[in-house]
C-alpha cells in the first residue's frame, strides 16, 4: 500500500518585513518632531550640560559621587628614631593612652653606658671651667697688686726727686763764707737724694714689668676660661646627645587617643622607616578622597552638602559638609586628581574604623 504524504506549506514571512518598515517610519516621525536626528535631519544634535532641558531627556545630574576613606580628625601613626630589639611593650591594641604615656621600648643598655660615659665627660669639662674662673680671678688679683706696686713704686720715684730737690735747695741757700764741712755734708744729701731717685726708678721698673707680666697672666687666664668653656660646652651637647639617643629607644604617645594598630612584639628587632604604632582619638572623624577628577572638582565648593555611606556598614548614611577642597592636582594612572574632605554634621555610627572604604556623594553646583 502507498501512502501520499501531503504538501507542507510554507509560512509567509511579508508580516514580519511590514513590521520592521513601520517601526523605522515611526522612529524617523518622531526624531523630526523633536528637532531632527543628525543623520535624518539634517542638523548638528544641540549639547546639553548638566542643567539642560531637553525635551524627552532627564537632566544631568550635578552631584559628585566618589569613593573615599575614614580617616580619624586626630591621628599618629609612630616609627622609631633608631634601631634594635624590643625589650618592653606595656599597652596593648585597643587600650586608651595618654599624651606622653609609653608605647614601648627598645634595649637600652649601651645607651645608658654611652650617656654615664657623656655625663661624667660634662662633669670634667664643667670642673675645668670651675678651675679656669679661679685662675682668672687669681690673675686679676695678681694684676691689682702688681698695679699697686707700680703705684708705690711711682710715689717713691715722687719723693727721692722731692728729697733732691729739698737737699739741692739746702745747698743753694748757705750764706757765703759757709764751713767746707757744711757745704760737703749738704751735698752728701744731694747725692744720697740722687741714688734714691735712682733706686726708686729701678723700683718702678721692676714694678711695670710685673704690671705687665700680670696682665699677660690674666690674658693668658681668660684665653683657658674661654677654651675650658668651649669644652664644656661640646660636652654638656654630647651629654644631650646620648640622653636624645636613648630617650629615642623609648617611644611614647604624642596624642591622646586609643591604640589602634601595634606591630612589634617583645624581642622584635625593629628599624627605622615603617609604622610601628598607632594612636588615634576615635571620637571625632573625616572622610577623604583623592579621586576627583578636573571636571568633577569644578562642582565642588567648601561648605557643600555630602552624604557618606560605609562599605562596611551598609544600614547607615553619615550627613556630612565639605570642609576642604584641593588646589592642587597629583598625577595619578595618567590622570590628575584633587583631594576633596568631609566633616561629618551627623552622628557617626559605632563600628567605622580607620581606612575603611566609603562613598561619598556630594551636592555639585551646575556652573552658569
Amino acid at each position: 500500500m502507498s501512502l501520499t504524504s501531503a504538501p507542507v506549506r510554507r509560512r509567509s514571512r511579508m508580516p514580519i518585513v511590514l513590521v520592521v518598515v513601520l517601526v523605522i517610519a515611526i522612529a524617523v516621525a518622531v526624531g523630526v518632531a523633536n528637532g531632527g536626528f543628525g543623520v535624518f535631519g539634517g542638523g548638528a544634535a544641540s549639547s546639553a550640560g548638566p542643567s539642560a532641558s531637553v525635551p524627552g531627556l532627564v537632566p544631568a545630574d550635578p552631584n559628585v559621587v566618589a569613593e573615599g576613606r575614614a580617616v580619624p580628625a586626630s591621628y599618629s601613626e609612630i616609627s622609631v628614631a633608631s634601631g634594635g630589639r624590643v625589650v618592653n611593650v606595656p599597652v596593648a591594641e585597643g587600650d586608651t593612652v595618654a599624651a606622653g604615656a609609653t608605647l614601648l621600648e627598645l634595649d637600652h643598655a649601651a645607651a645608658d653606658a654611652a650617656v654615664a660615659q657623656a655625663e661624667a665627660g660634662a662633669a670634667a669639662a664643667a670642673a675645668a671651667v670651675t678651675r679656669a674662673e679661679a685662675g682668672v680671678d687669681q690673675a686679676k688679683a695678681g694684676v691689682s697688686q702688681a698695679q699697686a706696686s707700680r703705684d708705690a713704686a711711682d710715689a717713691g720715684v715722687d719723693q727721692a726727686r722731692a728729697a733732691k730737690r729739698i737737699a739741692q735747695a739746702a745747698y743753694d741757700a748757705l750764706p757765703p763764707g759757709t764751713p767746707d764741712a757744711t757745704k760737703r755734708q749738704v751735698s752728701a744729701q744731694i747725692d744720697q737724694a740722687s741714688a734714691g731717685i735712682s733706686a726708686a726708678l729701678a723700683q718702678r721698673s721692676a714694678a711695670s714689668a710685673g704690671a705687665t707680666a700680670a696682665q699677660a697672666g690674666l690674658r693668658a687666664a681668660r684665653a683657658g676660661l674661654a677654651a675650658a668653656q668651649a669644652d664644656a660646652a661640646r660636652a654638656a651637647a654630647a651629654a644631650d646627645q646620648a640622653r636624645a639617643a636613648r630617650d629615642a629607644l623609648v617611644v611614647i604617645s604624642p596624642i591622646a587617643g586609643t591604640v589602634v594598630s601595634l606591630t612589634p612584639k617583645v624581642g622584635d628587632l625593629v628599624s627605622p622607616g615603617p609604622v610601628v604604632v598607632r594612636v588615634a582619638d576615635l571620637g571625632a572623624w573625616r572622610f577623604e578622597t583623592s579621586d576627583l577628577s578636573e571636571t568633577a572638582i569644578a562642582r565642588i565648593a567648601k561648605g557643600a552638602a555630602a552624604t557618606v555611606t560605609v562599605d562596611g556598614l551598609p544600614d547607615a548614611e553619615i550627613a556630612g559638609t565639605v570642609s576642604s577642597v584641593g588646589g592642587y592636582g597629583a598625577a595619578f594612572q595618567g590622570d590628575v586628581v584633587f583631594k576633596v574632605v568631609v566633616v561629618p554634621s551627623g552622628e557617626v555610627p559605632t563600628g567605622l574604623r580607620w581606612n575603611m572604604t566609603v562613598t561619598i556623594e556630594i551636592t555639585g553646583t551646575t556652573g552658569g
